[in-house]
């Protein structure tokens, strides 16, 4: 089953933010597009370094 593009339109948008911390490590966090202020903790999902990798690396 595929999804229609009135179906698409209504999911989330997300968007990933990379940030760099102080130790050269960095963290990808996936996030809603437009966050629900009472939804942030269980909405966002983050990654530290070499826990993921690039899409071209995988193709």
């Amino acid at each position: 089953m595929s999804r229609t593009d009135a179906q698409s339109s209504r999911l989330p948008q997300l968007e990933a933010t990379i940030v760099r911390g102080d130790d050269g490590t960095d963290e990808c966090t996936l996030h809603p597009a437009v966050p629900i202020s009472g939804r942030l903790t269980t909405e966002w999902i983050t990654a530290s370094s070499g826990s993921f990798y690039s899409l071209a690396a995988w193709r």
